[in-house]
């Protein structure tokens, strides 16, 4: 996470939540986990709060947190958490909700993040024993894919884009004690085409971008 908080990014937060709850949906049909009774949730880059609000439709948590470091995205998820057990902190420090969580996610936050393995052992502090991580990563090809998407995000995110391969979050995550399994991440449904998008690859190559470059993560940290 950055070691500076912001007011808001430069993109339309709503925007996004809008394009992501599907890929929420799908998320939360990848977790192993039948039941979330009784346990605690930390959603890692909550943004404005929408993907708890979405897990709790769907597996109920006793408690849930949600830390970012944008003001303006958490004053939207404050206002929209109505009676659910969900708190959300600006943040830069989250470790120190030390040994809480059983279950932590992320959505799209990794690629920010500089120090994949300090990320890991702030994880795995925030975790209790055996506790889970999920988390999706995209691993774009080097070369003109990379750079239209490393283009883009520096343009509106405060933080730049980080070239994370899965075998780096891997190897941070197995350094730090977690049990780590990866699979591809498919979204359901149909994949939106904007042609008028600066850099907008071929039909094709954004069909295989959507089946094939998205993963999540399943890392058990140690007991």
């Amino acid at each position: 996470m950055s070691n500076h908080t912001f007011q808001t990014w430069s993109y339309d937060d709503q925007d996004m939540e809008v394009r992501h709850h599907r890929h929420w949906q799908r998320f939360i049909d990848l977790i192993e986990e039948s039941t979330l009774q009784g346990r605690e949730v930390l959603d890692f880059g909550c943004n404005q709060g929408g993907f708890l609000r979405a897990l709790y439709e769907r597996l109920p948590f006793s408690a849930a947190l949600g830390v970012d470091i944008v003001e303006q995205s958490l004053a939207v998820a404050e206002s929209r958490k109505g009676d659910l057990p969900i708190s959300y902190e600006l943040t830069t420090s989250p470790e120190r909700h030390s040994n809480r969580f059983d279950l932590a996610c992320s959505n799209a936050v990794v690629y920010l993040i500089e120090d994949m393995a300090h990320h890991a052992e702030v994880v795995k502090t925030m975790l209790k024993p055996g506790g889970v991580y999920y988390a999706t990563h995209s691993e774009y090809q080097p070369g003109p894919e990379l750079d239209a998407m490393r283009t883009k995000i520096n343009g509106y995110s405060p933080m730049k884009m980080q070239d994370h391969s899965l075998t780096d979050i891997t190897r941070a995550f197995s350094s730090a004690g977690f049990t780590v399994g990866v699979q591809l991440f498919r979204a359901d449904g149909f994949v939106a085409v904007d042609l008028q998008q600066p850099g907008a690859p071929e039909v094709a190559d954004r069909l295989r971008r959507a089946a094939a470059q998205k993963h999540i993560f399943r890392m058990q940290g140690p007991l």
